[in-house]
């Protein structure tokens, strides 16, 4: 079996002081892990950098879609994970999104079981119609490939949701496919 690929993880952060040091933590080992903090007031830049994450500041309050762009394009790793900072994903799942992946998917969704903003349920319903198989659109927590990246228009703000629909309609995707990981459907 080949080399492992090389994994960032890259998590956009508004005030999370609270939560981004113990998120990190949580995170296995050997991956880069970056921190793109969207002009917070607290001291998450400062408490990331305190727990090994590089940290990419915006001078401006970008949003989490922006965010992740930024991180990115900062990224040296093959793959891409994106998490939320509020710890509403589970760095234990990292793992099986990136076996999945390995195995010749193009993107793994984490999935929640219940979109709590009605924006989210309606994007959601949106994307359903358009792609089979795909419940949560919104998710932040995704695995893929950087190099698919390139055939994402990156300028959208809405890129997340826009990446899947671009990748799942045209030919840039082999396979979709799901996992159950103990309550929460990866796809």
């Amino acid at each position: 079996m080949g080399e492992k690929p090389s994994v960032t993880v890259i998590i956009p952060a508004y005030n999370e002081e609270k939560t981004i040091g113990s998120l990190i933590d949580r995170i296995p080992d050997g991956y880069e892990v970056i921190v793109v903090d969207d002009n917070s007031g607290d001291a998450t830049s400062w408490k990331a950098r305190e727990h090994g994450a590089k940290v990419v500041r915006n001078s401006n309050n970008l949003g989490p879609e922006l965010s992740k762009q930024k991180g990115i394009f900062a990224a040296r790793g093959e793959i891409i994970v994106t998490m939320d900072a509020d710890g509403e994903h589970g760095p234990e799942d990292i793992e099986e999104l990136i076996d999945m992946l390995v195995k010749g998917y193009d993107m793994v969704l984490g999935e929640r079981r219940h979109l709590p903003r009605l924006t989210e349920r309606l994007m959601a319903w949106m994307v359903r119609r358009r792609v089979r198989g795909i419940k949560d659109a919104t998710t932040g927590f995704r695995a893929f490939w950087k190099r698919r990246m390139r055939r994402v228009d990156m300028s959208k703000s809405l890129y997340g949701t826009n990446m899947i629909c671009l990748l799942y309609t045209s030919d840039a995707a082999d396979e979709l496919d799901g996992v159950d990981l103990g309550g929460r459907r990866i796809i």
